[in-house]
């Protein structure tokens, strides 16, 4: 072969092994035409290492431009206080330690917000204090032979409101003219013995 622009050089051998499997999968031919592929992938890669170097210094240079213009805006805030003295930065403090202080929820916030709830879906690990607790709370406790409702009070006064206007037994009827957890409530009251329809009177009579 006339050598012209060709040079010829040696590698271990399991340098050239490699390279013949890179051959075989990139489909290349001549090993000439491999070391070609594989500089211009490393010219390539050089080229992206330096262009991200370059954007990373750029992003770390504006990030701490943004720090000086952020404590440049503090100190002018600084200047500016209320009529007792307190600086933005202190009242800002405390504006943001009051809001992260969350309102503690209790018993009486849970049972309004859900109008009604039985003491088996709690499953407390002390049911007796955890009724006692109820009672303590204002919470209408209803205990049936079953289980144990926990009503919100103002819900309860309306459930007794409507449950006068119903003056028939027939449970389709009962279940339209009450209604969603109002007739929860009254299934549970009725299927604990703690309610039942005085005929003579055309109206529900509770036992508690």
């Amino acid at each position: 072969m006339p050598r012209g622009n060709w040079v010829s050089f040696s590698v271990r051998k399991e340098v050239y092994e490699r390279l013949r499997e890179f051959m075989d999968e990139e489909g290349i031919v001549s090993v000439n035409d491999a070391i070609k592929v594989l500089l211009e992938r490393y010219a390539l890669d050089s080229l992206f290492t330096n262009r991200v170097g370059e954007l990373l210094k750029q992003f770390t240079d504006a990030v701490g431009e943004l720090h000086k213009l952020t404590d440049r805006v503090g100190e002018s805030l600084n200047k500016f206080t209320n009529p007792v003295g307190v600086s933005v930065n202190r009242v800002t403090d405390r504006v943001g330690e009051s809001s992260r202080k969350k309102k503690r929820v209790t018993m009486l916030d849970v049972i309004r917000e859900r109008k009604i709830q039985f003491l088996s879906e709690v499953n407390p690990r002390d049911p007796d204090k955890f009724i006692s607790r109820a009672h303590d709370l204002g919470i209408v406790v209803l205990e049936g032979s079953r289980d144990v409702a926990f009503v919100d009070p103002s819900f309860y006064s309306g459930f007794l409101d409507r449950l006068r206007t119903v003056s028939t037994s027939n449970e389709e009827v009962v279940k339209k003219e009450l209604g969603g957890d109002y007739y929860r409530l009254f299934v549970f009251l009725r299927e604990n013995g703690l309610i039942y329809f005085d005929a003579s009177e055309h109206s529900w009579k509770l036992i508690v």
